[in-house]
């Protein structure tokens, strides 16, 4: 007379229970949440074992007791810790007394009750016979029913194991050697029964597979290989230790699979709904903490989304729009009335988008009533199949059944509680399918094979940690009492048994058994293949099979053997035409670097127009810093060009550093994205380097040097011609400053990061044109080249070099040779041999790697 709860529920009344007047407690119910599910674990096994739960519980909280024994002061943290586990016995008495008066349980407390009713039962029915077929691990509550049964003449028992075991000792006569030993029932009684089919002619193939998906593709070149032999696929079955492959198993079976019958449902959290709750749920959870804001990488995780994504409603300028904002304006959060504004031009789209981005409410009814305005709205304006809908009614139902709950428990006060319940009911939720059990391939799950027999098994992750599983049971009752005589509880010893039961149990009839396992250890699953593999192999060596053919092999992924080649690209008469086009509009230092490191990439870049993949600038970028910093030294020393720099110039700067960052911040990048974070250190940064470098200045003053800037962020262009293929280039650039210091003539180049004055040197001229390691070098050259050719190369004499922020104990480091007329012939040598390289039509653009600085 006793209705069984479901988990959710019975979580629900035992928090009921919890917070009974009569009871002390502190923990919210989110608190509550992670241990009571563990708790309510033990109970059932209590219950399932027939064990005095009050005299297990005050076992342990004596256990516990002892941990801290010979403490003279415990701390209100230690007491609160012994005062949880001495509250275990009333919780278990008192949730057990509570679901009985109500009459409902769980099916431990259900399965204790049965057996007490059991004498009774059996008087009130004489007449039924009951057959008992294919068990293996009983509980004690299961043993006790079927004895009494079998006791009373009323039923009969029927094993399904083999003598292998007996003769070569195996996990998996566990249970049962123990049954056949200690019941007295079988003092009068034969076993009943026990085959001699395990080491009969059968073929077993164990294969490592590397990738978990490359397991799918192996079972379809099985399966088609099965079919050709006899066929049709009848007898035939593919069995997934890890059941989260079904997806992929699913669109990898062959063309020879006309009929499938697939015993294990689809979970409902593999599907795109479950992605798309998932992610409004995180959007709205994190604007919680962003003073209601919604964060861009949660808003693209919804407007991503393809069910968000409805060609009805032409939402590709909304979106666009919305990413516009987040890539050029750096929009990284977004209130919602600013999204729910921008759709008001359309009522449909509007009428869609106002229940996902408009602020969800405080009280949990009401956000659930919010999740059906959505789901009705992906109804109405998409066309979805018939399985799509099936799924979208299944997240219908749950939103009805946690509203439901809510409603009578009242227990679910938050966003987070109502998203933790959510996630419990789509991990156990599932999409059954529907098929013809006696026709064509079966799939299923391991446990799901159970007393079932087919002539071709396919049995995929036999991974350990698979089959079995990981010793990962949660319990607040120790292992050292789980295996005391007196209580004798399920451990993962008792787990690893039945296991091995299944895996014996599906190789004793079948003719052609195929294991499958990972053979790759990567995030997605372990590469190494079970302990039942590693047991068959060992017996097989060790001859105690006489009739079963073991076969052990790999398969390999298929690699191209050819040699991989260098990107290349030959220069056509066009592409010399385009390049030509391009050397009249002009060439950059950078740009000049660029082909000298990969010339491919500056085909890519320069020739094509190919730009870098598009990101969000979340953080200050590198070069968004670089400019930045320049900018701001630039309207700082704008109004004493030519002007002999004062110490008095230098504090009116210093003044104005973090007006003049803000405002280059606003510019250049956002006010709005600067307030915390990485962001905010970024602003802080630029703050100190420019006040660093306005330091280094006035250090310079105090040691007598004479500073007049010339100019700032200059932009030069030259023409350059090059008599050899007579040919003219353009090559431009904007030099950082320009300045007179004691009387001599500076080409500076400001570098945000470290620069050392060894990477301003240079030995040999050649590597001038062929190591980028010498990019500086060059750099620093062609804007002094560009500077004196400018003014008609009338100086005679100049510095180019580098000031590093990062390095500015080394000051100004120049270029380490002498820059005077002297050098240009020389360096006019080299440029020309670059360029000359660049336009050679014998000559393609060919990838280079990456260098590598260590």
């Amino acid at each position: 007379k006793l209705q069984t709860i479901d988990n959710l529920n019975l979580l629900f009344e035992f928090y009921s229970v919890y917070t009974n007047p009569i009871n002390e407690h502190k923990d919210s119910f989110n608190e509550f949440i992670p241990w009571a599910q563990t708790l309510l674990q033990d109970f059932n096994d209590i219950d399932q074992q027939l064990i005095d739960g009050e005299k297990i519980f005050d076992y342990v909280a004596d256990a516990k007791r002892i941990e801290h024994w010979g403490q003279h002061q415990k701390t209100a943290l230690t007491q609160n810790y012994i005062n949880h586990y001495l509250s275990f016995k009333k919780l278990y008495i008192d949730l057990s007394k509570h679901l009985l008066s109500k009459q409902i349980g769980y099916n431990g407390l259900i399965a204790k009750n049965a057996v007490k009713h059991l004498p009774n039962y059996l008087i009130s029915n004489p007449s039924q016979t009951f057959l008992f077929a294919g068990f293996n691990a009983l509980t004690k509550v299961e043993e006790k029913i079927i004895l009494e049964v079998l006791h009373a003449n009323r039923g009969h028992i029927f094993w399904d194991t083999d003598i292998f075991h007996n003769q070569h000792p195996t996990a998996t006569n566990f249970f049962i050697k123990k049954y056949k030993s200690n019941w007295a029932y079988y003092a009068n009684h034969d076993f009943q029964w026990q085959f001699n089919q395990l080491d009969q002619p059968k073929h077993i193939y164990t294969r490592s597979v590397p990738k978990n998906i490359s397991q799918c593709k192996e079972v379809a070149e099985i399966l088609t290989q099965i079919h050709h032999k006899q066929g049709h696929l009848s007898n035939t079955a593919v069995i997934l230790g890890n059941e989260a492959l079904l997806p992929v198993m699913l669109n990898s079976l062959p063309k020879v699979v006309k009929h499938v019958n697939i015993t294990m449902g689809l979970s409902i959290k593999d599907t795109p709904f479950s992605t798309f709750f998932e992610n409004l749920f995180k959007l709205h959870l994190n604007a919680v903490q962003n003073n209601g804001r919604y964060y861009y990488k949660d808003l693209f995780g919804v407007i991503h989304n393809h069910l968000f994504q409805i060609p009805l409603l032409k939402q590709e300028s909304f979106i666009k729009n919305l990413e516009n904002q987040v890539y050029r304006d750096k929009s990284l959060f977004f209130e919602p009335s600013q999204i729910i504004d921008a759709t008001k031009e359309s009522y449909r789209l509007s009428q869609f988008i106002q229940p996902i981005f408009d602020s969800w409410p405080n009280q949990v009814n009401a956000i659930i009533k919010q999740l059906h305005r959505i789901i009705l709205q992906l109804k109405i304006n998409s066309n979805f199949n018939t399985i799509e809908l099936e799924y979208l009614l299944k997240f219908e139902n749950i939103f009805t059944q946690l509203d439901n709950l809510n409603s009578h428990y009242h227990h679910i006060s938050n966003l987070s509680t109502l998203f933790y319940f959510y996630k419990q009911l789509t991990n156990s939720e599932k999409i059954n399918f529907h098929g013809e059990p006696l026709q064509g391939l079966q799939i299923m799950g391991l446990l799901e094979s159970r007393v079932l027999d087919f002539d071709h098994v396919i049995l995929c992750s036999v991974n350990e940690g698979i089959i079995p599983t990981h010793h990962s049971s949660k319990s607040f009752i120790p292992f050292d009492i789980k295996t005391d005589v007196d209580y004798r509880m399920p451990t993962y010893q008792e787990k690893d048994a039945v296991f091995a039961y299944h895996f014996y149990r599906i190789l004793q009839r079948s003719q052609n058994v195929y294991l499958l396992y990972n053979s790759v250890y990567d995030d997605f699953g372990a590469g190494e293949k079970s302990r039942f593999i590693q047991e068959l192999e060992i017996l097989y060596q060790k001859g105690a099979f006489k009739h079963l053919k073991f076969h052990q092999d790999g398969v390999t992924p298929k690699i191209n053997s050819e040699a991989s080649h260098q990107k290349s690209v030959s220069k056509s008469a066009e592409l010399i035409e385009t390049l030509h086009k391009l050397v009249v509009r002009g060439l950059s230092p950078s740009s000049i670097n660029l082909f000298i490191k990969n010339p491919f990439q500056f085909y890519e870049r320069k020739v094509l127009g190919v730009k870098e993949y598009k990101t969000v600038e979340e953080n200050v970028a590198a070069n968004t810093f670089g400019t930045i910093i320049h900018e701001t030294l630039r309207y700082l020393y704008q109004p004493w060009i030519n002007q002999i720099l004062l110490k008095e110039n230098i504090l009116q700067m210093k003044s104005k550093v973090s007006e003049m960052i803000q405002h280059q911040f606003k510019n250049n990048y956002s006010l709005n994205s600067i307030q915390s974070g990485k962001n905010y250190l970024s602003y802080e940064i630029a703050q100190q380097y420019v006040h660093n470098f306005l330091d280094f200045e006035i250090q310079r003053l105090d040691l007598g040097e004479e500073i007049i800037v010339l100019a700032l962020e200059e932009d030069f262009s030259i023409q350059h011609p090059i008599n050899e293929i007579n040919k003219t280039i353009t090559i431009k650039g904007q030099i950082d400053r320009i300045e007179k210091c004691n009387g001599v003539l500076r080409i500076i180049d400001y570098k945000t990061g470290r620069v050392n004055s060894a990477d301003l040197k240079i030995k040999d001229w050649n590597l001038l044109v062929t190591d980028p390691k010498y990019d500086k070098c060059l750099q620093v050259l062609l804007y002094a080249y560009m500077y004196t050719t400018v003014n008609n190369r009338n100086v005679d004499y100049l510095e180019a070099g580098i000031i590093s922020f990062k390095n500015l104990k080394q000051g100004f480091m120049p270029f380490g040779t002498t820059i005077d007329k002297n050098l240009w012939p020389l360096f006019i040598e080299k440029l020309d041999a670059i360029l000359i390289h660049l336009l050679d039509i014998d000559i393609p653009f060919v990838e280079t790697e990456e260098p590598k600085y260590y």
